[in-house]
């Protein structure tokens, strides 16, 4: 779990600002699930 919380950010980060084409949409909903994971282990 850690893992992925670690890597994650950062592809996110590299991928939004190689290609801000179609995979735009993509990046948007692991942003989306990435911030909903958060704010569930918060609670």
């Amino acid at each position: 779990m850690e893992l992925v919380e670690v890597r994650e950010p950062r592809r996110f980060g590299n991928t939004t600002f190689s290609n801000l084409g179609h995979e735009w949409n993509f990046d948007l909903m692991i942003l989306k699930e990435m911030i909903q994971m958060i704010e569930y282990t918060e609670k």
